[in-house]
């Protein structure tokens, strides 16, 4: 399967929903070749503030896939 230019292999899909994207899949692939290291600081309450160290492509062909990454990472956090 390949989603946004990333190119992973869902061995069992399912028949009903046959463009099903387990998220897992997607993260170990991306993290297989990203590079560039981006940190996200989520402020919680009590003024404590959760950082998370990761890595993007930062490339142009890259882009809609680190943000799709970001994205779902940051909503993972929330």
């Amino acid at each position: 399967m390949n989603f946004l230019g990333i190119e992973f292999e869902v061995k069992n899909k399912p028949l009903l929903d046959p463009a099903f994207m387990p998220l897992s899949l997607f993260n170990r692939a991306f993290l297989k070749t990203a590079k560039k290291p981006i940190s996200i600081a989520v402020e919680r309450n009590g003024g404590y503030t959760c950082l998370y160290d990761t890595f993007i492509h930062g490339t142009e062909d890259k882009f809609e896939a680190d943000c799709y990454y970001v994205e779902r990472l940051v909503k993972f956090l929330l």
